[in-house]
């Protein structure tokens, strides 16, 4: 069957896009501002009340590797939903180094972090069932996850300054309850719609309805994931370091459990959609004889299903099985 090239142009691709600018800024904001906050009030130390502690204590230098490592395994355990979006506990280690040592600690778990996820998934994207990303995409999402978790954090920081909370926390007070709260509401505030500013600025046809879907169970995870950040910095001042790895291994557990809910959920949930697109597309064939109407309703259905950069229908014709470009869409 011979077919024709497509006749529709090839658009090029900008050298720097507006998610790679964005991106980048991002990350040079967030470690500016972790520069700012370490230089007035919160250096990159270790803490008197550490080492007064009649504990015996990790290492800072210990302790941040253990937070980068566990940044780098939640994100490889998140799941990806519609749109580059991604569900799961991956929020908790930047969040919980900046309770344990401050902004500098918290910023440098972000990028080292995801950095070493990159890795990750460039070595085990087969065994997790994702796609790999190329050394553009790699570098855009390094800057850009980085910098949105980041500098979520410390904004979130901020006003947990203002509102008299204290770092590090080694204590669950009541006093503190008031200032845990408003940096938790700001942190899933700043991160949302730095997600909502990227997926509307990436160009592509966005669908309200897929993405409303992957709201809740990404609000979920940020909300679950940031009392849980709470534990690891008392763990680490007041009980054992095997007590602290115990709990680290328990939230990755759970990091794990979520990532095989999500899959079944959404699995289910796409088998429900294709039946119905199915359906869909049956009744729109026998009662639609307008082809252009009919290709495009047949476009919209697919779309349910999957993100199309590229949509084309052929048709065949004659004996001699040549192809001719029905329509042709491109985002």
């Amino acid at each position: 069957m011979n077919q024709p090239p497509l006749s529709s142009p090839v658009r090029r691709r900008a050298i720097i896009s507006r998610v790679d600018a964005v991106s980048f800024l991002l990350s040079i904001l967030a470690i500016a501002l972790a520069w700012l906050m370490s230089m007035r009030d919160y250096p990159f130390s270790f803490p008197a009340t550490a080492a007064n502690s009649s504990v015996d204590v990790l290492s800072p230098y210990i302790t941040i590797a253990v937070f980068i490592v566990l940044y780098a395994v939640l994100s490889l355990m998140a799941y990806r939903m519609s749109y580059g979006l991604y569900a799961g506990f991956h929020h908790i280690s930047v969040v919980a180094a900046y309770l344990t040592f401050g902004p500098s600690a918290a910023i440098t778990t972000a990028f080292i972090g995801r950095a070493l996820s990159e890795v990750g998934r460039a070595l085990l994207y087969k065994r997790l069932e994702i796609r790999p990303h190329t050394p553009r995409e790699a570098i855009t999402g390094l800057l850009f996850h980085a910098g949105t978790h980041g500098l979520a954090t410390l904004v979130a920081g901020l006003m947990y300054h203002l509102l008299g909370g204290t770092i590090p926390l080694t204590d669950l007070e009541p006093s503190l309850l008031g200032a845990l709260i408003g940096m938790f509401a700001i942190n899933i505030a700043v991160y949302q719609a730095l997600l909502m500013t990227r997926v509307y600025w990436s160009g592509k046809v966005i669908d309200s309805r897929r993405l409303g879907d992957t709201l809740p169970p990404m609000l979920f995870g940020q909300i679950f994931s940031l009392p849980l950040s709470l534990l690891l910095p008392i763990t680490y001042y007041n009980l054992p370091p095997f007590a602290f790895f115990m709990l680290v291994t328990g939230i990755i557990m759970a990091g794990v459990l979520f990532r095989v809910s999500e899959r079944s959920r959404w699995a289910l949930e796409r088998r429900i959609v294709e039946l119905a697109t199915l359906n869909h597309l049956g009744q729109s064939l026998t009662s639609n004889l307008n082809r252009r109407e009919l290709m495009q309703s047949t476009y919209e259905q697919v779309a349910r299903l999957m993100e199309a950069d590229t949509f084309y229908i052929d048709t065949v014709l004659g004996r001699n099985e040549q192809c001719q470009l029905s329509v042709c869409y491109t985002k």
